[in-house]
Protein backbone atom coordinates (compact mmCIF):
# COMPACT_ATOMS: atom_id res chain seq x y z
CA UNK A 1 0.00 0.00 0.00
CA UNK A 2 1.26 3.55 -0.79
CA UNK A 3 0.65 5.38 2.18
CA UNK A 4 2.20 8.95 0.80
CA UNK A 5 -1.21 8.64 -1.22
CA UNK A 6 -3.10 8.68 2.02
CA UNK A 7 -1.20 10.99 4.06
CA UNK A 8 -1.60 13.42 0.77
CA UNK A 9 -4.97 12.93 0.79
CA UNK A 10 -7.70 16.21 1.07
CA UNK A 11 -10.58 16.66 1.52
CA UNK A 12 -13.56 19.54 2.00
CA UNK A 13 -16.00 20.20 4.91
CA UNK A 14 -18.52 23.07 6.08
CA UNK A 15 -16.97 24.30 9.43
CA UNK A 16 -17.93 26.87 12.03
CA UNK A 17 -14.57 28.86 12.66
CA UNK A 18 -15.25 30.77 15.98
CA UNK A 19 -11.40 32.40 16.21
CA UNK A 20 -8.06 31.32 17.77
CA UNK A 21 -5.35 29.27 15.91
CA UNK A 22 -7.58 26.05 15.09
CA UNK A 23 -10.89 24.99 13.70
CA UNK A 24 -12.97 21.89 14.53
CA UNK A 25 -14.23 19.00 13.10
CA UNK A 26 -16.37 16.13 14.47
CA UNK A 27 -12.92 14.04 15.03
CA UNK A 28 -10.11 16.05 15.43
CA UNK A 29 -8.87 19.71 16.01
CA UNK A 30 -7.50 21.30 12.90
CA UNK A 31 -4.99 24.19 12.41
CA UNK A 32 -5.70 27.36 10.24
CA UNK A 33 -3.55 27.84 7.50
CA UNK A 34 -2.56 31.49 6.95
CA UNK A 35 -4.86 34.25 6.40
CA UNK A 36 -7.39 33.12 8.66
CA UNK A 37 -11.23 33.63 7.70
CA UNK A 38 -13.79 36.26 9.20
CA UNK A 39 -15.80 34.02 12.02
CA UNK A 40 -18.78 31.98 10.44
CA UNK A 41 -19.16 29.09 8.81
CA UNK A 42 -16.51 28.28 5.84
CA UNK A 43 -15.86 25.48 3.70
CA UNK A 44 -12.60 24.30 4.45
CA UNK A 45 -10.07 22.00 2.19
CA UNK A 46 -8.55 19.78 5.17
CA UNK A 47 -5.14 17.66 4.71
CA UNK A 48 -3.69 16.00 7.49
CA UNK A 49 -4.10 18.22 10.53
CA UNK A 50 -4.73 21.33 8.52
CA UNK A 51 -7.69 23.69 7.12
CA UNK A 52 -7.74 25.68 4.47
CA UNK A 53 -9.99 28.36 4.23
CA UNK A 54 -11.64 28.27 1.04
CA UNK A 55 -14.86 30.66 1.32
CA UNK A 56 -17.98 31.63 3.53
CA UNK A 57 -20.95 28.98 3.39
CA UNK A 58 -24.17 28.68 4.65
CA UNK A 59 -24.48 26.64 8.28
CA UNK A 60 -24.75 22.25 7.36
CA UNK A 61 -27.57 20.35 9.23
CA UNK A 62 -26.60 20.71 12.38
CA UNK A 63 -29.01 18.07 14.15
CA UNK A 64 -27.07 15.42 14.94
CA UNK A 65 -24.98 17.75 17.43
CA UNK A 66 -26.57 17.98 21.48
CA UNK A 67 -29.31 20.45 21.61
CA UNK A 68 -29.64 23.38 24.21
CA UNK A 69 -32.43 25.25 24.28
CA UNK A 70 -32.95 28.43 26.88
CA UNK A 71 -33.81 31.96 27.04
CA UNK A 72 -31.77 34.87 25.56
CA UNK A 73 -30.18 38.06 26.72
CA UNK A 74 -27.36 40.15 24.80
CA UNK A 75 -25.79 37.32 22.87
CA UNK A 76 -25.91 34.97 25.54
CA UNK A 77 -28.32 31.80 26.12
CA UNK A 78 -30.04 31.08 29.97
CA UNK A 79 -31.24 27.16 31.15
CA UNK A 80 -32.19 25.37 33.70
CA UNK A 81 -31.54 21.78 34.49
CA UNK A 82 -31.79 19.16 36.69
CA UNK A 83 -28.39 17.16 38.07
CA UNK A 84 -30.25 15.38 40.29
CA UNK A 85 -34.06 15.03 41.59
CA UNK A 86 -33.43 17.57 44.09
CA UNK A 87 -30.76 20.16 42.47
CA UNK A 88 -31.57 22.37 39.80
CA UNK A 89 -28.69 24.37 38.33
CA UNK A 90 -28.58 27.48 36.12
CA UNK A 91 -26.38 27.58 32.51
CA UNK A 92 -25.08 31.26 31.19
CA UNK A 93 -23.59 30.40 28.08
CA UNK A 94 -22.47 32.60 24.89
CA UNK A 95 -24.22 31.63 21.81
CA UNK A 96 -21.39 31.96 18.80
CA UNK A 97 -22.86 32.76 15.22
CA UNK A 98 -25.98 34.73 16.25
CA UNK A 99 -27.63 36.07 13.24
CA UNK A 100 -26.82 40.02 12.42
CA UNK A 101 -30.89 40.65 13.80
CA UNK A 102 -30.10 39.93 17.36
CA UNK A 103 -33.07 38.21 19.06
CA UNK A 104 -35.30 40.20 21.11
CA UNK A 105 -34.91 39.94 25.03
CA UNK A 106 -35.93 36.62 26.20
CA UNK A 107 -36.15 34.96 23.11
CA UNK A 108 -36.45 31.31 23.61
CA UNK A 109 -33.40 30.22 21.24
CA UNK A 110 -32.19 26.60 20.29
CA UNK A 111 -28.56 26.08 19.92
CA UNK A 112 -26.46 22.77 19.21
CA UNK A 113 -23.13 22.41 20.77
CA UNK A 114 -20.10 22.10 18.19
CA UNK A 115 -17.27 19.86 18.08
CA UNK A 116 -15.10 22.97 19.91
CA UNK A 117 -18.02 22.18 23.35
CA UNK A 118 -19.12 26.08 21.88
CA UNK A 119 -22.95 26.50 21.41
CA UNK A 120 -23.93 27.65 18.02
CA UNK A 121 -26.98 29.68 17.14
CA UNK A 122 -29.60 26.96 15.49
CA UNK A 123 -32.92 28.48 15.56
CA UNK A 124 -35.89 30.75 17.74
CA UNK A 125 -38.73 29.09 19.12
CA UNK A 126 -41.86 30.63 19.72
CA UNK A 127 -42.79 33.26 22.73
CA UNK A 128 -44.97 32.62 25.61
CA UNK A 129 -47.38 35.18 27.66
CA UNK A 130 -44.94 35.22 29.90
CA UNK A 131 -42.05 36.07 28.06
CA UNK A 132 -43.64 39.47 26.16
CA UNK A 133 -44.87 39.90 29.51
CA UNK A 134 -41.09 39.99 30.86
CA UNK A 135 -40.09 42.62 28.43
CA UNK A 136 -42.67 44.81 29.25
CA UNK A 137 -41.41 44.72 32.77
CA UNK A 138 -37.87 45.15 31.47
CA UNK A 139 -38.90 48.36 29.90
CA UNK A 140 -40.59 49.77 33.58
CA UNK A 141 -36.91 48.17 35.31
CA UNK A 142 -39.55 46.55 37.71
CA UNK A 143 -39.39 43.15 39.41
CA UNK A 144 -40.79 40.08 38.04
CA UNK A 145 -41.61 39.53 42.13
CA UNK A 146 -44.50 36.92 42.38
CA UNK A 147 -45.35 36.97 38.39
CA UNK A 148 -46.87 33.42 37.61
CA UNK A 149 -45.20 30.42 35.34
CA UNK A 150 -41.81 32.12 35.24
CA UNK A 151 -39.22 29.19 34.46
CA UNK A 152 -35.67 29.69 35.70
CA UNK A 153 -34.06 30.20 33.07
CA UNK A 154 -36.03 33.38 32.56
CA UNK A 155 -35.50 34.82 35.58
CA UNK A 156 -31.70 34.50 35.16
CA UNK A 157 -32.15 36.55 31.96
CA UNK A 158 -34.36 38.70 33.18
CA UNK A 159 -32.36 39.89 36.16
CA UNK A 160 -29.03 39.91 34.21
CA UNK A 161 -30.34 41.71 31.42
CA UNK A 162 -32.30 44.34 34.21
CA UNK A 163 -28.90 44.58 36.27
CA UNK A 164 -27.24 45.36 32.81
CA UNK A 165 -29.86 48.29 32.15
CA UNK A 166 -29.63 50.09 34.97
CA UNK A 167 -25.80 50.03 35.08
CA UNK A 168 -26.09 51.64 31.74
CA UNK A 169 -27.93 54.26 33.33
CA UNK A 170 -25.58 54.63 35.91
CA UNK A 171 -22.72 54.95 33.19
CA UNK A 172 -20.82 51.57 34.90
CA UNK A 173 -19.30 49.51 32.70
CA UNK A 174 -21.31 45.83 33.72
CA UNK A 175 -20.65 42.25 32.14
CA UNK A 176 -23.29 39.79 31.85
CA UNK A 177 -20.75 37.25 33.80
CA UNK A 178 -21.04 39.67 36.21
CA UNK A 179 -24.26 40.88 36.32
CA UNK A 180 -25.57 36.84 36.48
CA UNK A 181 -23.92 36.37 39.85
CA UNK A 182 -27.05 38.00 41.23
CA UNK A 183 -29.33 37.52 38.21
CA UNK A 184 -31.94 36.16 40.32
CA UNK A 185 -31.79 38.46 43.38
CA UNK A 186 -32.00 41.01 41.08
CA UNK A 187 -35.52 39.80 39.35
CA UNK A 188 -36.70 39.17 42.00
CA UNK A 189 -35.91 42.48 44.09
CA UNK A 190 -35.80 45.11 41.27
CA UNK A 191 -33.82 48.15 40.38
CA UNK A 192 -32.99 48.32 43.77
CA UNK A 193 -30.91 45.54 44.23
CA UNK A 194 -29.87 46.11 40.19
CA UNK A 195 -28.33 49.73 41.80
CA UNK A 196 -26.95 47.45 45.31
CA UNK A 197 -24.75 45.13 42.84
CA UNK A 198 -23.73 47.59 39.89
CA UNK A 199 -22.34 50.54 42.83
CA UNK A 200 -20.49 47.21 45.05
CA UNK A 201 -19.04 46.37 41.76
CA UNK A 202 -17.47 50.03 40.56
CA UNK A 203 -16.37 50.02 44.73
CA UNK A 204 -14.40 46.82 44.20
CA UNK A 205 -13.18 48.07 41.07
CA UNK A 206 -11.90 51.54 42.21
CA UNK A 207 -10.42 49.53 45.37
CA UNK A 208 -7.96 47.64 42.77
CA UNK A 209 -7.27 50.80 40.68
CA UNK A 210 -6.19 52.44 44.20
CA UNK A 211 -4.15 49.88 45.10
CA UNK A 212 -2.35 48.94 41.97
CA UNK A 213 -1.18 52.61 41.41
CA UNK A 214 -0.19 52.51 45.31
CA UNK A 215 1.85 49.15 44.57
CA UNK A 216 3.18 51.07 41.41
CA UNK A 217 4.47 53.91 43.42
CA UNK A 218 5.91 51.79 46.30
CA UNK A 219 7.77 49.71 43.11
CA UNK A 220 8.63 52.83 41.63
CA UNK A 221 8.92 50.44 38.42
CA UNK A 222 7.88 47.07 37.06
CA UNK A 223 9.45 44.15 38.39
CA UNK A 224 12.77 43.20 36.90
CA UNK A 225 12.28 39.44 38.88
CA UNK A 226 9.22 38.16 38.12
CA UNK A 227 7.97 35.22 41.18
CA UNK A 228 6.78 32.86 38.73
CA UNK A 229 7.63 32.60 34.77
CA UNK A 230 6.31 31.37 32.04
CA UNK A 231 7.55 27.25 31.36
CA UNK A 232 8.76 28.15 27.98
CA UNK A 233 10.39 24.99 25.98
CA UNK A 234 14.03 26.01 25.56
CA UNK A 235 13.65 25.30 21.72
CA UNK A 236 10.78 28.36 21.71
CA UNK A 237 13.28 30.73 22.65
CA UNK A 238 10.86 33.28 23.96
CA UNK A 239 11.14 36.58 22.02
CA UNK A 240 9.23 40.08 21.60
CA UNK A 241 8.49 38.94 18.27
CA UNK A 242 7.18 35.58 19.08
CA UNK A 243 5.11 36.70 22.37
CA UNK A 244 1.71 37.08 19.93
CA UNK A 245 2.48 33.13 18.97
CA UNK A 246 3.00 32.50 22.79
CA UNK A 247 0.46 34.18 24.28
CA UNK A 248 -1.73 32.06 21.44
CA UNK A 249 -0.45 28.53 23.03
CA UNK A 250 -0.86 29.54 26.80
CA UNK A 251 -4.40 30.66 26.18
CA UNK A 252 -5.30 27.44 24.01
CA UNK A 253 -3.62 25.38 26.36
CA UNK A 254 -6.00 26.54 29.08
CA UNK A 255 -9.23 26.32 27.02
CA UNK A 256 -9.02 29.94 26.01
CA UNK A 257 -9.33 31.88 22.84
CA UNK A 258 -6.67 34.53 21.42
CA UNK A 259 -8.37 37.72 20.64
CA UNK A 260 -5.40 39.91 19.66
CA UNK A 261 -3.00 41.01 21.45
CA UNK A 262 -0.48 44.35 21.09
CA UNK A 263 3.17 45.46 22.57
CA UNK A 264 2.85 48.26 24.92
CA UNK A 265 6.56 49.00 25.49
CA UNK A 266 8.90 48.41 28.23
CA UNK A 267 8.63 44.66 27.45
CA UNK A 268 4.49 44.55 28.18
CA UNK A 269 2.08 42.57 26.06
CA UNK A 270 -1.95 43.14 25.97
CA UNK A 271 -3.74 40.27 25.61
CA UNK A 272 -7.18 40.02 24.93
CA UNK A 273 -9.08 36.59 25.39
CA UNK A 274 -11.97 34.77 25.40
CA UNK A 275 -12.58 32.37 28.24
CA UNK A 276 -16.01 31.07 29.26
CA UNK A 277 -17.66 33.34 26.99
CA UNK A 278 -16.64 36.25 28.72
CA UNK A 279 -14.05 38.74 27.16
CA UNK A 280 -10.70 39.99 29.10
CA UNK A 281 -8.21 41.97 28.48
CA UNK A 282 -4.88 41.51 30.96
CA UNK A 283 -1.40 42.56 30.72
CA UNK A 284 1.85 40.24 30.80
CA UNK A 285 5.55 40.22 30.23
CA UNK A 286 5.97 39.29 26.48
CA UNK A 287 8.98 37.57 27.76
CA UNK A 288 7.77 35.33 30.33
CA UNK A 289 4.10 35.94 30.28
CA UNK A 290 4.05 36.79 34.01
CA UNK A 291 0.86 38.27 34.68
CA UNK A 292 1.14 41.80 35.71
CA UNK A 293 -2.75 43.27 35.40
CA UNK A 294 -4.91 40.28 34.96
CA UNK A 295 -8.80 42.68 34.25
CA UNK A 296 -9.90 40.90 36.66
CA UNK A 297 -9.78 41.63 40.45
CA UNK A 298 -7.61 39.21 42.06
CA UNK A 299 -6.73 41.16 45.83
CA UNK A 300 -3.22 42.16 44.74
CA UNK A 301 -2.38 38.74 43.61
CA UNK A 302 -1.61 39.34 39.68
CA UNK A 303 2.00 38.88 39.86
CA UNK A 304 1.59 35.36 41.25
CA UNK A 305 -0.52 33.56 38.37
CA UNK A 306 0.97 33.60 34.73
CA UNK A 307 -1.33 33.55 31.42
CA UNK A 308 -1.39 30.08 31.06
CA UNK A 309 -3.01 29.57 34.94
CA UNK A 310 -5.15 32.68 34.64
CA UNK A 311 -8.37 30.97 33.41
CA UNK A 312 -7.98 28.91 36.14
CA UNK A 313 -8.29 31.52 38.32
CA UNK A 314 -10.92 33.63 36.28
CA UNK A 315 -12.98 30.01 36.49
CA UNK A 316 -12.88 29.93 40.09
CA UNK A 317 -13.88 33.55 40.54
CA UNK A 318 -16.69 32.77 38.13
CA UNK A 319 -17.65 29.35 40.00
CA UNK A 320 -17.62 31.26 43.66
CA UNK A 321 -19.45 34.23 41.68
CA UNK A 322 -16.62 36.91 42.90
CA UNK A 323 -15.95 37.77 39.30
CA UNK A 324 -15.12 41.57 39.11
CA UNK A 325 -14.01 42.69 35.46
CA UNK A 326 -11.43 45.72 36.11
CA UNK A 327 -10.22 46.37 31.94
CA UNK A 328 -12.13 46.38 29.38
Amino acid sequence: MDYTKFLGKKEEAVLAYLGGPFVHAKDRRLRIEEPRPSIGFHRFEIKGRSARALAPDDSPDLAGLPRVRGHHVRGWLTRAELRDPKERVLGLERIQLVPAEEPAPFSVVRARRWYSGDQVFESLDFDGEVEEAARLRLERLEPLGDMKGVPASLRLAYGVALALAVAERMTIPLSVREAAAAGPRVAEGGEAIARELVTALAARRAEEVDRARIAAIVAGRRPREPVTAYPARPRDNPTLDNAHVRAEIALDGARARMLSSRHLGHGNLEVAFEFMGERFISVVDAITLQVYDSGVCLAGADELVTLDSLPGVIREAIDDDLLVITRR
